[in-house]
């Protein structure tokens, strides 16, 4: 399960909550995400989050997407990766935030 501030977010077994992602997951750097995110999403539509200063977008065909991305915005991105999705992966896609984040609002919380 995945838990989200004490709360059951998501259920299932490792390989069925990746399965839920549907696709790959494309990361994409640059020196202005959330510019390029917002010009990615113009010019593909779906969804994109900037994640520690990275694009993390949700893709079925990722390579191929990459080749578009790179013909797109050439001089806006700086590396570009492609992979399955990791568990790390379902609990952005679930909550919309990294872990990081979350320890970090945690934290913060408790010394408020």
């Amino acid at each position: 399960g995945i838990l989200d501030r004490g709360r059951l977010v998501a259920l299932d077994s490792p390989a069925a909550l990746k399965r839920s992602i549907r696709g790959e997951v494309v990361t994409v750097e640059g020196d202005e995400p959330v510019t390029l995110r917002e010009r990615i999403l113009a010019r593909f539509g779906g969804e994109a989050t900037v994640l520690h200063n990275s694009i993390r977008i949700e893709r079925p065909d990722g390579a191929a997407f990459v080749a578009e991305l790179m013909r797109a915005f050439p001089d806006d991105i700086r590396a570009v990766t492609v992979g399955q999705p990791t568990l790390e992966d379902v609990f952005i896609h679930v909550t919309g935030r990294g872990l990081w984040e979350t320890e970090q609002a945690a934290a913060q919380e408790g010394s408020a």
